[in-house]
Formats: structure tokens, C-alpha cells, sequence
């Protein structure tokens, strides 16, 4: 793969327009303006709504969605006694069980930039992909540039899924309906 000529091309005219996006005055005025709402917004009654703190710390290990996804965790744990079977053995050794754990302990701290820029890439793969083949459904592509506009919020939003929770009275109230 990497001496493919094909993959090798397209790297290559990605690397340029990076290098002519960065250089562009498109990428300028998208900074400009990106800083400018960054700064109005620092003070802004809406954002301290939903970035202040809270005195509750557990809201991930508490909820109901927690619990479902580590319920497999949990009953494997229960299967293995007291830690003397061979499938106690085989849940301390494997990496497949302790990437997933911690994947799941460390959800909270994914970050709204690296969503957005996923939800970003998507996005705009499927508007190229609509252009080329030549779909021309509005809905499909207005649906697309939704998600292009959701990605976009996201990435200026840049604050972890635990900051956001801890700083807004709505999420608070929707987790709490989640938890037992």
C-alpha cells in the first residue's frame, strides 16, 4: 500500500490543498472569524449557562447507558468468581477487555473538536461522492451540509462531553432521567 501509486496521488493532492487552504484567504477569514466569536462568547451569560460547574462528579458511572455497556463487564466479572476460574485468568490477561473498559471509563474525556472533525470528513466524502455520481436529491444533500454545519459547531466548540454535562442545567436534567 504504501508504494501504490494511486494512494500516493491522492496523498500528494491532499498535502496541496492543505497547503493551499492554509495559504488561502478562505482559511484566513474563517480564523478571523472563529477567533472573533471565540472571544465574544467568552463572556456571554449563554456559554457560562452551559460551562459552569457542578457539584456532581458521577454522572457517567451512575447512568443507566453506564451501566448497559458495562453490564457484559460486570457479568464475566460475576462468572469468574472469586478469581481463581480459568476465565479470570483470561479476562485479567486480555487487551481486548481492558481497551474496551477503558475506552468506556475514558468516554467522558472525548473531546467535541475530534467529533466534529469526524462528523466533518464524513460529511463532505458523502457530498463529493453525491456530486460525482451526479445525485442530485436536495434532501440528501441538505442533510449533508446539516452535518457539515453540526461538525463545524462542534469543532468551535471544543470542550470534552464531561465539561459540557457539567456546565448545563438541560443535560443535567436528561441524564438524571437516564440514572436508576
Amino acid at each position: 500500500m504504501h508504494n501504490s501509486i494511486f494512494i500516493s496521488f491522492i496523498m500528494l493532492c491532499y498535502r496541496k490543498l492543505k497547503i493551499f487552504y492554509h495559504n488561502s484567504k478562505t482559511c484566513s477569514l474563517i480564523e478571523a472569524l472563529s477567533n472573533f466569536f471565540q472571544q465574544a462568547a467568552k463572556g456571554s451569560v449563554i456559554i457560562s449557562f452551559f460551562t459552569r460547574s457542578m457539584k456532581q462528579q458521577k454522572w457517567w458511572t451512575n447512568s443507566i447507558t453506564y451501566k448497559g455497556v458495562y453490564l457484559p463487564f460486570n457479568i464475566i466479572r460475576k462468572i469468574s468468581g472469586n478469581g481463581e476460574g480459568i476465565l479470570s485468568v483470561w479476562v485479567r490477561e486480555s487487551k481486548i477487555i481492558k481497551t474496551l473498559a477503558d475506552f468506556i471509563n475514558n468516554l467522558p474525556s472525548f473531546n467535541t473538536k475530534t467529533a466534529g472533525w469526524m462528523f466533518l470528513a464524513f460529511a463532505l466524502t458523502q457530498i463529493a461522492l453525491a456530486l460525482w455520481t451526479k445525485t442530485s436529491d436536495a434532501y440528501y444533500l441538505l442533510w449533508r451540509m446539516l452535518l457539515v454545519v453540526i461538525a463545524v459547531l462542534l469543532i468551535l466548540l471544543n470542550r470534552t462531553l464531561k465539561a459540557l454535562y457539567e456546565g448545563s442545567s438541560i443535560l443535567k436534567w436528561l441524564v438524571s432521567l437516564l440514572k436508576d
